[in-house]
């Protein structure tokens, strides 16, 4: 069989630095979610196709004409398949897969968003979030009837919810401000503890939204102004409230155990923001980032000297070698002068 995807490791080193490393896939890529093991979940184009993959360091194709989205550290892949009609969801775990959710009765399927390492996944069905375990949402790929929910996650008075991740514990997302609301996509940042709403505010701002939670339970969002422009970032626990983000101006797509909290092209660690393109090597262009995991490793996609779109893991550095790094290019600037 022939296939169009082939590994290249690159490595890129600053003086008197280490350095990130930086792995990349072949040309046609793309790399959405990765596991505490190391573990990602893409995309790639095999037999000229693309195809939801899990990488390990070896491509292993899962299904044709769709992408991988998720990872947990099980290494559950969730995955859609999309044909002319709908998206087709499912799990791989190297053993099984391609497994079709059901419709309802007027033939809609639920979307799926994330899976966790107790084998839960949450998404949302006409309007509402749900989290649903694995064994029970696909165990008839055929049924007329919508997939059981474990919990369904209505919120207070609200219109509709929408789950956007989970870990073992909290599902996090957002649901519509006001059910007589004059200002439709007026939201606020929600978390549910099991099916157990809690609001978490909007602090001044016209909206907000969660979008990522770690293993640990801190929770990263951004509040939005009516335009729905992205105003601040957030990190958010139970024991401290909020610590707004100051700088990092776009909505997270991950945060770790470290705290370290990840956008499409910004990373915030200790409150600080570096951009993420300043860690790449030269001749790639960041796309965007889309995961992060607990040895602060980011996946993504990034154009290439090639032109051409590639899936990476790039290694953000520590915390003090980040400070190493900003001071040392800063001393060369001033040598120039």
């Amino acid at each position: 069989m022939r296939t169009a995807i082939a590994l290249v490791l690159a490595v890129s080193s600053i003086a008197a630095w280490a350095g990130p490393s930086f792995v990349s896939l072949n040309e046609n890529s793309g790399l959405n979610a990765i596991n505490n093991n190391g573990q990602a979940a893409g995309w790639a184009y095999v037999n000229w196709s693309p195809s939801s993959i899990m990488f390990d360091g070896t491509v292993h194709p899962i299904a044709m004409d769709g992408d991988a989205f998720d990872i947990n550290d099980r290494g559950d892949v969730l995955y859609r398949a999309v044909n002319p009609d709908t998206a087709i969801y499912g799990v791989w775990d190297s053993g099984w897969g391609c497994l079709v959710p059901g419709r309802d009765s007027m033939g809609f399927a639920p979307t799926v968003v994330a899976i966790n390492n107790s084998r839960h996944i949450a998404g949302a069905h006409l309007g509402k979030a749900y989290v649903a375990p694995v064994d029970s949402f696909f165990a008839d790929p055929w049924c007329p009837n919508p997939p059981p929910a474990e919990y369904s996650l209505y919120a207070f008075s609200f219109t509709f919810s929408v789950a956007l991740d989970l870990n073992d514990m909290t599902t996090v997302g957002y649901c519509e401000y006001n059910s007589n609301s004059t200002t439709p996509g007026r939201v606020i940042a929600t978390y549910w503890i099991g099916d157990v709403p809690v609001s978490i505010g909007r602090h001044g701002h016209y909206s907000s939204e969660a979008t990522a939670v770690s293993l640990s339970g801190e929770i990263a969002g951004c509040f939005r102004d009516s335009s729905n422009v992205v105003e601040d970032a957030f990190l958010y626990n139970d024991d401290n409230g909020f610590t707004e983000l100051t700088g990092m101006t776009e909505s997270p797509v991950a945060i770790n155990d470290l705290d370290v909290v990840l956008g499409a092209t910004t990373f915030c660690i200790d409150g600080a923001v570096y951009h993420i393109q300043g860690l790449m090597p030269a001749g790639w262009t960041l796309k965007g980032a889309t995961d992060i995991n607990n040895a602060n490793q980011v996946v993504g996609s990034a154009f290439g000297p090639d032109g051409l779109e590639h899936g990476f893991i790039l290694q953000v550095p520590e915390p003090t070698s980040m400070a190493l790094l900003c001071f040392g290019i800063a001393a060369v600037l001033r040598r120039r002068r």
